[in-house]
């Protein structure tokens, strides 16, 4: 995994990089209102052929009817600018300490729009190899789509937040 620091000098500060939008390769649903559609997602203009690709994978390695069964197409998020889940109040005191270094390596890597979540519900933050449905079989597929394009699971890293794919180069 990267290093805050190698995020830092590859892509930037937080904030600092305009965003790219990239076109979804099928129709995305927000995963916490599902009768809004995604058509575009915003993200690390570094990141944003590799995250294009990653979708055209996935749809022609699924399939369009199993992109849905699967949940493959609930957006979760990628590009939003804020500390990791949990951190916000130690985030918070730390930047207004000074301490910019200590708390940049709380930032969700969301905040670089270097990551992205995918059907969070069953994915959890919480959720480990056991309950997560991105740890089952049927997404060997995904996992192997998502790392050809440069991106680690933290599922398979960390053992918890399947839905969570970000860029590892």
């Amino acid at each position: 995994m990267l290093s805050t620091s190698d995020i830092v000098a590859k892509y930037g500060m937080p904030g600092a990089v305009p965003m790219a939008r990239i076109a979804t390769a099928y129709p995305m649903k927000l995963a916490w209102s599902t009768d809004v559609e995604v058509n575009m997602i915003a993200c690390h203009p570094l990141i944003a052929t590799r995250l294009q690709q990653t979708f055209k994978d996935l749809l022609a390695y699924y399939g369009i009817k199993n992109i849905k069964k699967y949940g493959l197409d609930l957006f979760g998020g990628c590009y939003n600018n804020r500390p990791m889940r949990g951190a916000e109040v130690k985030y918070q005191r730390l930047m207004k300490q000074g301490k910019i270094e200590e708390a940049m390596a709380l930032l969700s890597r969301h905040a670089w729009g270097i990551a992205i979540d995918l059907d969070p519900e069953r994915n959890s933050l919480k959720a480990k190899a056991d309950t997560a449905s991105f740890a089952k079989k049927e997404f060997e597929g995904l996992h192997k789509i998502f790392e050809r394009n440069g991106f680690i699971n933290y599922g398979k890293v960390k053992g918890y937040d399947f839905m969570h794919f970000e860029i590892n180069i």
